[in-house]
């Protein structure tokens, strides 16, 4: 299987409170995940995956602390959703050509958001809608008080 759409699907963790997915999958180039959510004991996700290249999170895993990514190959990343602070990584993102953010919300890591863009300063594209564009600026509004 090389591409995966998700829609709604409620994901499990192990005994550390880690949801642990798609590491199995080693074929998988195109991960799509639209309203996708963790049971109450998950607070990580771990997404590793070595050949993973477009991965979509669409409204995915409000309710997770942190979305930890293993995905060497990732040339695409689109969020459409709130999780853009959520998110560190455990490998160089060296391949990430383009990134999509349609983001707003102000919240009490918002300042976090901004070092998070830092992280993607090596890509070709970044497209952010005008919600995001308006969020940033929020931020930096109020990080300078």
């Amino acid at each position: 299987m090389k591409t995966l759409y998700l829609h709604e699907v409620c994901f499990t963790t192990s005994d550390n409170g880690c949801a642990e997915l798609f590491s199995t999958c080693f074929l998988l180039d195109t991960l799509v995940l639209q309203r996708c959510s963790l049971d109450e004991y998950a607070d990580v996700i771990c997404m590793s995956n070595s050949n993973l290249s477009c991965l979509i999170l669409d409204n995915a895993f409000v309710e997770a602390d942190t979305i930890v990514l293993s995905t060497p190959k990732l040339r695409l990343l689109t969020i459409k959703d709130n999780s853009w602070n959520k998110f560190s990584y455990t490998c160089n993102l060296s391949f990430l050509e383009k990134v999509y953010i349609d983001a707003s919300g102000y919240n009490k890591y918002s300042s976090e958001h901004l070092s998070w863009l830092q992280l993607v300063t090596n890509i070709k594209e970044m497209i952010l809608s005008a919600d995001t564009i308006r969020f940033i600026r929020k931020v930096k509004h109020f990080c300078m008080f």
